[in-house]
């Protein structure tokens, strides 16, 4: 049941990579602005953990427990991960100059 909680930002996480196919070279660059976009969503909607009464963390503390979560799923869960190797990509031989 815990877990299903974060259910609604798996598949804003998903859906934002799936929109950007090849967009990232490194899953740090995709984690760090996936994170950073999803913060109207997150302010609209809340961050789960968030709302445990016990829950102390500063917004520091939180954006870095997200960028965390972020990696973990795009390991274990097969949604996630799928979503990142399409969205991450390295580019080989291509010019730097863009």
């Amino acid at each position: 049941v815990k877990a299903t909680r974060f259910d609604g930002i798996k598949e804003e996480v998903i859906k934002r990579l799936e929109a950007q196919p090849g967009a990232w070279e490194t899953k740090r660059e995709a984690i760090d602005d996936i994170i950073k976009a999803l913060r109207p969503y997150i302010e609209k909607h809340g961050w789960p953990s968030v709302q445990d009464k016990n829950d102390t963390r500063d917004a520091a503390m939180t954006e870095a427990s997200q960028s965390r979560l972020l990696e973990e799923w795009s390991i274990k869960d097969k949604r996630v991960k799928a979503a990142f190797s399409k969205a991450v990509q390295k580019r080989i031989g291509v010019s730097q100059n863009r």
